[in-house]
């Protein structure tokens, strides 16, 4: 290096060391980061773009899938079937309207949504029995709804973040698929959301956050943007595909197939109707939010979980057995000389808790020694948790044991239950796919065995030997007045024919009960 160049050399480095080169000065001076909620605003048109978006209407096309109800614990979800929907939201009202046609196996049900508001509605035929009707949505419904709508259309949250920029905060970088993003939380509700932004373009790439569902307890939610594209004359970014994925599995592709960015309205598409009543439930509204992507995915399916089913009815059948009724799922108990059996634990915990309640009363000195369901699939053994967490022994296939010792692993922080502050443990005993489980009793011994059919891997039916009852569920479920039993009650007769089960009595999951005269008379 010559004297010139050392020189330069050195007077570069004392610079630099006391931060006077003029060059770095220069940069420091003309260099300017976004912040990661600037560089998403950006990336969604920009500012004026995102302030000027009123109103929208988008047409898509999906699918989706559901947890739970398949053949195997823990196994693939379902394909329930596919969806189209033209959505138009008021942004400036808080005003929602859906028209959509949805595919249940098959079965396509036309519905109408909307809300306007703290207020619902929903026309058409929102189940997969019954009739269409015109009725007010509760309040867990409601929330769901809107918050599945923001979901799917994120530059809401993005103009909502960036009107008051203190809802949200810096929750740092992280490293993901070989790329950097920015991470924005955005606290309250049942749990934290989480928006992932590309440090380098500034899309939104997903959003994360906790939800609960009844059997699987705390589930994480990621919600999937792909392929942005400026729509409309000011240029608002949408995204062309839309995954949800919930505990780790995809249950939503949605495809947009048209986008309009501020549409004119009818005014007349968010009107309530007047003889409808409306209802504000705080519960139901916290838990709309919790357990959002549960109750659209099963509003989807066709068997809606809106609401509770909080009425308990205890049909004495015999001395110390009753079938619990009182909504769409039931229960049998049974007593035992050192403590109660509950067969079959369905809805959720909260379900569970009014059985326990009403065992306590009605068995006051016994504890629920057993709880057992006939299959893992979610509406019939959701409540199975608590029974074990309370100290209950939990009875189920083999199939499925190691399925629901995950249950009983699982977190439930958004709503906390006996099995969160439960120290002792809990215990598991399984039905062999071979053979049978006896719940052993002077007075009320319990047969339990497998029931080989296509609905669950792990179904089960329950024998009271004395007096003869049986409970069954899903494959068939007794109606005094119905002309037959059809092929599932055939498959449950065949079953009884094979063990040799001395019968007086069928109690269903569903339905009510029947003699086993009445039984016989409706076989084919």
């Amino acid at each position: 290096m010559n004297r010139i160049n050392r020189l330069a050399f050195y007077f570069t480095l004392a610079l630099l060391a006391i931060g006077l080169t003029a060059a770095v000065v220069l940069a420091q001076d003309t260099v300017q980061t976004a912040t990661p909620l600037e560089k998403a605003v950006n990336a969604l048109g920009g500012a004026e773009a995102l302030a000027g978006l009123e109103t929208l209407a988008t047409a898509s096309t999906g699918v989706r899938w559901v947890l739970d109800e398949g053949y195997v614990p823990g196994g693939a979800p379902v394909r329930i079937g596919a969806y189209t929907d033209t959505v138009q939201i008021d942004i400036v009202n808080s005003s929602i309207h859906i028209s959509q046609t949805r595919e249940t196996l098959g079965q396509a049900r036309n519905l109408i949504e909307v809300v306007a508001g703290d207020q619902g509605y929903m026309d058409g035929q929102d189940g997969r029995f019954g009739q269409p009707t015109q009725q007010a949505m509760g309040s867990d419904r409601l929330l769901s709804t809107i918050k599945q709508q923001m979901l799917l259309n994120p530059q809401l949250i993005v103009q909502e973040l960036w009107n008051d920029p203190s809802q949200v905060s810096d929750a740092g970088e992280v490293l993901q698929d070989g790329a950097v993003y920015h991470r924005l939380q955005i606290n309250g509700g049942s749990a934290p959301l989480m928006l992932y932004i590309h440090a380098g373009t500034g899309a939104l790439a997903k959003i994360t956050t906790t939800e609960e569902m009844p059997l699987r307890r705390d589930v994480e939610l990621g919600v999937y943007y792909y392929g942005w594209q400026p729509m409309g004359e000011n240029g608002v970014a949408f995204p062309a595909e839309i995954y949800i994925a919930l505990d780790g599995e995809i249950v939503v592709k949605e495809t947009r197939a048209t986008v309009a960015v501020n549409p004119e309205l009818a005014a007349d598409l968010f009107t309530m109707p007047d003889d409808l009543e409306y209802v504000a439930d705080d519960d139901l509204a916290a838990r709309g939010v919790a357990n959002h992507q549960y109750l659209q995915m099963f509003a989807h399916y066709g068997f809606i979980r809106d609401g509770f089913q909080t009425n308990v009815v205890a049909n004495e059948l015999a001395p110390g057995i009753y079938h619990i009724t009182g909504g769409s799922h039931n229960s049998l108990a049974v007593e035992q000389a050192d403590g109660i059996v509950i067969i079959e634990t369905p809805l959720g915990g909260y379900r569970s808790d009014l059985i326990m309640s009403w065992a306590a009363e009605t068995f006051p000195n016994k504890p629920i020694s057993y709880a057992v369901i006939t299959h893992h699939h979610e509406d019939h053994a959701a409540g199975l948790r608590e029974f074990a967490g309370a100290g209950a022994t939990a009875v189920v296939h083999e199939a499925a044991a190691d399925f629901f010792a995950h249950i009983f692993d699982a977190p439930a922080t958004i709503t906390p239950d006996m099995m969160s502050e439960n120290t002792a443990g809990y215990a598991i005993e399984a039905v062999p796919a071979d053979g049978s489980l006896t719940l052993d009793d002077e007075t009320h011994a319990i047969e339990i065995y497998p029931l080989a059919q296509t609905h669950a891997e792990d179904m089960v039916i329950a024998y009271v030997a004395d007096p003869g009852i049986v409970f069954v569920t899903d494959i068939y479920s007794p109606n005094p007045d119905a002309d037959s039993a059809g092929s599932g009650g055939q498959l449950i007769a065949d079953a009884i024919a094979a063990l040799g089960l001395d019968v007086a009595w069928i109690a269903g999951g569903h339905g009510g009960v029947i003699s086993w005269e009445d039984f016989q008379a409706q076989l084919d």
